[in-house]
Protein backbone atom coordinates (compact mmCIF):
# COMPACT_ATOMS: atom_id res chain seq x y z
CA UNK A 1 0.00 0.00 0.00
CA UNK A 2 1.40 3.37 -0.93
CA UNK A 3 1.32 6.29 1.47
CA UNK A 4 -1.29 8.94 0.89
CA UNK A 5 -0.80 12.59 1.71
CA UNK A 6 -3.58 14.04 3.81
CA UNK A 7 -4.00 17.80 4.12
CA UNK A 8 -4.94 19.59 7.31
CA UNK A 9 -8.43 20.16 5.92
CA UNK A 10 -8.86 16.46 5.11
CA UNK A 11 -7.58 15.45 8.55
CA UNK A 12 -9.96 17.91 10.20
CA UNK A 13 -12.84 16.45 8.18
CA UNK A 14 -11.87 12.89 9.20
CA UNK A 15 -11.78 14.01 12.83
CA UNK A 16 -15.14 15.81 12.61
CA UNK A 17 -16.80 12.78 11.02
CA UNK A 18 -15.28 10.34 13.54
CA UNK A 19 -16.24 12.44 16.54
CA UNK A 20 -19.89 12.35 15.38
CA UNK A 21 -19.97 8.64 14.41
CA UNK A 22 -19.21 7.24 17.86
CA UNK A 23 -21.32 4.33 19.09
CA UNK A 24 -22.27 4.19 22.77
CA UNK A 25 -20.01 1.17 23.40
CA UNK A 26 -16.94 2.92 21.93
CA UNK A 27 -14.68 4.70 24.39
CA UNK A 28 -11.60 5.81 22.41
CA UNK A 29 -10.60 6.76 18.88
CA UNK A 30 -7.29 7.10 17.09
CA UNK A 31 -5.90 7.65 13.61
CA UNK A 32 -5.01 4.37 11.91
CA UNK A 33 -1.95 5.06 9.75
CA UNK A 34 -2.27 2.05 7.45
CA UNK A 35 -5.98 2.57 6.77
CA UNK A 36 -5.48 6.36 6.70
CA UNK A 37 -8.70 6.76 8.64
CA UNK A 38 -10.04 7.16 12.15
CA UNK A 39 -10.95 4.09 14.18
CA UNK A 40 -13.08 3.69 17.29
CA UNK A 41 -12.42 1.07 19.96
CA UNK A 42 -15.02 -0.44 22.25
CA UNK A 43 -14.37 -0.93 25.96
CA UNK A 44 -13.51 -4.61 25.30
CA UNK A 45 -11.17 -3.75 22.41
CA UNK A 46 -9.47 -1.05 24.47
CA UNK A 47 -9.09 -3.48 27.37
CA UNK A 48 -7.36 -6.00 25.10
CA UNK A 49 -5.16 -3.25 23.66
CA UNK A 50 -4.26 -2.07 27.17
CA UNK A 51 -3.09 -5.60 28.08
CA UNK A 52 -0.81 -5.58 25.03
CA UNK A 53 0.54 -2.14 25.92
CA UNK A 54 1.18 -3.19 29.51
CA UNK A 55 3.27 -6.16 28.32
CA UNK A 56 5.13 -3.95 25.82
CA UNK A 57 5.87 -1.34 28.51
CA UNK A 58 7.24 -4.04 30.82
CA UNK A 59 9.41 -5.31 27.93
CA UNK A 60 10.73 -1.78 27.28
CA UNK A 61 9.28 -1.59 23.76
CA UNK A 62 6.90 1.32 24.32
CA UNK A 63 6.32 4.15 26.81
CA UNK A 64 3.33 6.09 28.00
CA UNK A 65 4.27 9.19 29.96
CA UNK A 66 1.99 11.21 32.20
CA UNK A 67 3.08 14.52 30.66
CA UNK A 68 1.72 13.32 27.29
CA UNK A 69 -1.80 12.98 28.69
CA UNK A 70 -3.70 16.00 27.45
CA UNK A 71 -7.11 17.42 28.35
CA UNK A 72 -8.26 18.97 25.07
CA UNK A 73 -11.16 20.93 23.69
CA UNK A 74 -12.19 20.79 20.05
CA UNK A 75 -12.31 24.47 19.02
CA UNK A 76 -14.98 23.83 16.39
CA UNK A 77 -17.43 21.86 18.54
CA UNK A 78 -16.43 22.72 22.10
CA UNK A 79 -16.33 18.99 22.94
CA UNK A 80 -13.80 17.85 25.51
CA UNK A 81 -11.38 15.00 24.72
CA UNK A 82 -8.87 13.27 26.95
CA UNK A 83 -5.76 12.13 25.14
CA UNK A 84 -3.31 9.36 25.99
CA UNK A 85 -0.14 9.01 23.88
CA UNK A 86 1.70 5.72 23.44
CA UNK A 87 5.25 6.01 22.06
CA UNK A 88 7.83 3.53 20.78
CA UNK A 89 10.77 3.40 23.21
CA UNK A 90 13.25 4.00 20.39
CA UNK A 91 13.15 7.62 19.30
CA UNK A 92 13.94 6.69 15.69
CA UNK A 93 10.70 4.65 15.57
CA UNK A 94 8.56 7.64 16.59
CA UNK A 95 6.43 9.66 14.23
CA UNK A 96 4.22 12.68 14.73
CA UNK A 97 0.56 11.95 15.45
CA UNK A 98 -1.42 13.67 12.65
CA UNK A 99 -4.58 14.38 14.65
CA UNK A 100 -2.67 16.00 17.50
CA UNK A 101 -0.71 18.13 15.03
CA UNK A 102 -3.36 19.05 12.47
CA UNK A 103 -6.49 19.25 14.62
CA UNK A 104 -5.21 20.28 18.04
CA UNK A 105 -1.95 22.01 17.02
CA UNK A 106 0.22 19.98 19.41
CA UNK A 107 3.39 18.30 18.17
CA UNK A 108 3.76 14.93 19.89
CA UNK A 109 5.53 11.79 18.75
CA UNK A 110 3.61 8.55 19.11
CA UNK A 111 0.06 7.31 18.77
CA UNK A 112 -2.67 9.43 20.33
CA UNK A 113 -5.86 7.87 21.64
CA UNK A 114 -8.77 10.21 22.35
CA UNK A 115 -11.23 9.35 25.12
CA UNK A 116 -14.60 10.95 25.79
CA UNK A 117 -14.10 10.68 29.54
CA UNK A 118 -11.10 11.52 31.69
CA UNK A 119 -11.81 8.52 33.93
CA UNK A 120 -11.50 6.06 31.02
CA UNK A 121 -8.23 7.66 29.90
CA UNK A 122 -6.81 7.74 33.40
CA UNK A 123 -7.80 4.17 34.23
CA UNK A 124 -6.09 2.88 31.06
CA UNK A 125 -2.99 4.95 31.87
CA UNK A 126 -2.84 3.60 35.43
CA UNK A 127 -3.38 0.01 34.29
CA UNK A 128 -0.70 -0.02 31.61
CA UNK A 129 1.89 1.66 33.84
CA UNK A 130 1.18 -0.44 36.93
CA UNK A 131 4.38 -2.12 38.13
Amino acid sequence: MSARIISKQQMSALWAEASKDRQKSEIACSFHGVAQDMMWLSKDQMGAQACLWRDQIKAGKIECRDYNNFDLEDEKTGKKWYCLVVQPAKEEDCQMDPIMMMVFGIAVDGFAYFYKTKSNRDSIYEFINKQ
